[in-house]
């Protein structure tokens, strides 16, 4: 089990890379796995297409996913609210 400072690092390291996501992304994130919004909700607040919202938090996830591997603990996107 990671320590609380190993714990910290990883916290900084996944908001560098989330940092390194479109703007796009970053406010799609956040709408739907930390504010908890629905997908419809997160379109109608972008004003974007219901589907451009799926497949823009798809592609955001798996950047995500990509740019963690080798990172020493599993991480996950949850919501936060």
């Amino acid at each position: 089990m990671p320590s609380r400072l190993e714990h910290h690092a990883i916290a900084d390291e996944m908001l560098a890379l989330f940092a390194r996501l479109p703007a796009d992304s970053r406010a799609l994130l956040l709408l739907v796995n930390v504010e908890g919004m629905r997908y419809q909700e997160a379109a109608d607040t972008l004003d974007i297409p219901l589907g451009t919202v799926m497949s823009r938090l798809s592609r955001a996830r798996k950047q995500l996913q990509h740019m963690t591997e080798g990172l020493p603990a599993p991480v996950t996107l949850r919501r936060l609210k």
